[in-house]
This record gives structure tokens, sequence and C-alpha cells, in this order.
């Protein structure tokens, strides 16, 4: 994923790089779902914006299911 920041730092526009891989496994009987995801990214160029920091991101979703009569 690319998206580039709505400022400047040191004049030059922000850019963020992200990769990201994730899989979900579902609960027995339909009854939901869990996700996981992780995520790496780089926010701005040492060189270009005079910072760069890396992110790392965890993500983890639960979905469970009710049963309507």
């Amino acid at each position: 994923n690319y998206h580039r920041w709505g400022y400047r730092v040191g004049g030059e526009p922000v850019d963020e790089y992200t990769l990201s891989v994730g899989t979900g496994f579902a609960f027995d009987r339909g009854l939901g779902q869990l996700d996981v995801s992780f995520s790496y990214g780089v926010i701005g160029d040492k060189d270009k914006n005079g910072v760069q920091s890396d992110v790392y991101r965890l993500g983890v979703s639960v979905t469970g299911l009710e049963a309507w009569w």
C-alpha cells in the first residue's frame, strides 16, 4: 500500500509504504471468526524529510455470531 500524507516535512511530501499479511480462522459450527494481520510500514524518508519511522502493526479481530430464532 502507498499513501501520501497531506503535509510536508523538510519541504518534501511525506510518503508511507505498508506491506500487510493476514489470515482468518472460522470457529466450529459457523459461530464466528478470528482474523489476524501483521503490517510493516515506513513513513517518511531520512534523506528527503530528515526523519523516517518504521511502523509495526498487529491486528486481531473476533466476530461472534448469534443464533436468531
